[in-house]
């Protein structure tokens, strides 16, 4: 009596599209879109630490210059540009 059907399609036939469709490779732009906040969170974190290291950087130049300044160039050294 009962012929394995829902409704009007059978088991197998409901799983084709989906098995399909699960097995279709993503593309780039759906990776992007899909992990856009991770993307987002780690390029501003490094641009954070790149914003703090760089006038680390600079201060230490800065010092080194005066540090320099005040003794002169050793005989022997050659000064850093």
């Amino acid at each position: 009596m009962r012929s394995g059907k829902v409704f009007r399609y059978t088991l197998s036939e409901l799983e084709k599209p989906m098995a399909i469709d699960n097995h279709r490779e993503t593309s780039w732009l759906y990776y992007v879109g899909d992990n856009l906040y991770e993307i987002l969170f780690l390029s501003a974190a490094l641009l954070t630490i790149c914003g703090f290291i760089r006038p680390l950087k600079r201060r230490k130049s800065l010092r080194t210059k005066k540090k320099r300044g005040r003794r002169g160039n050793q005989p022997g050294l050659i000064p850093i540009q």
